[in-house]
């Protein structure tokens, strides 16, 4: 699971992580993702070869309503 302030993911151990499933909790804030990509979309960049899947995360209910 990863669950670090979103700028971290690049600390990650790609190569550790290779072959995984990894469960992406983060949430940016930072707006690090640059606003066309989702930060789990940014994550599975850069973890090749890892399955990022995403859980545990929190989407205000505003979104939720009009884009669920």
């Amino acid at each position: 699971m990863v669950a670090v302030p979103f700028p971290r993911y690049r600390d990650l151990p790609a190569a550790g992580l290779a072959g995984r499933i990894v469960v992406d909790a983060n949430n940016d804030w930072s707006g690090d993702g640059g606003g066309t990509l989702s930060s789990s979309e940014v994550i599975a960049g850069a973890l090749p070869g890892a399955r990022v899947v995403k859980a545990f995360n929190t989407i205000h209910y505003v979104e939720l309503g009009s884009q669920g």
